[in-house]
């Protein structure tokens, strides 16, 4: 295993026993995120249900907080499934790493 994994902590929140297809799902799609920038120190994932009130039909949700030096990063998702809330979030977290790390190249 790659060394800059091993540093990465991170850490699954929900208040429901998540699935182990879920688990190895949530962390291939973390380990994807540290090929994007590889100084992640704490991933933070929020399960959640019936948390999005606007639209019923997706009340699944998944919420990435990632602290990266000097900067905590935040994506949230949602689905009609948590596979689905995941990628949404997932993807959108990637899109924010790219976005701090060309700020930061840019110092």
């Amino acid at each position: 295993m790659n060394a800059k994994l091993e540093i990465m902590n991170v850490n699954v929140h929900a208040s429901f026993s998540i699935s182990e297809k879920l688990q190895e799902l949530t962390q291939q799609k973390i380990d994807k995120l540290n090929t994007f920038y590889d100084r992640i120190t704490t991933v933070d994932v929020y399960f959640k249900d019936g948390a999005n009130r606007e639209l019923p039909e997706k009340d699944k949700t998944v919420e990435i907080k990632m602290d990266v030096p000097g900067q905590i990063l935040f994506s949230e998702g949602h689905g009609d499934s948590y596979e689905k809330a995941l990628a949404v979030s997932a993807d959108k977290m990637r899109k924010l790493l790219l976005k701090f790390k060309e700020q930061i190249s840019t110092f």
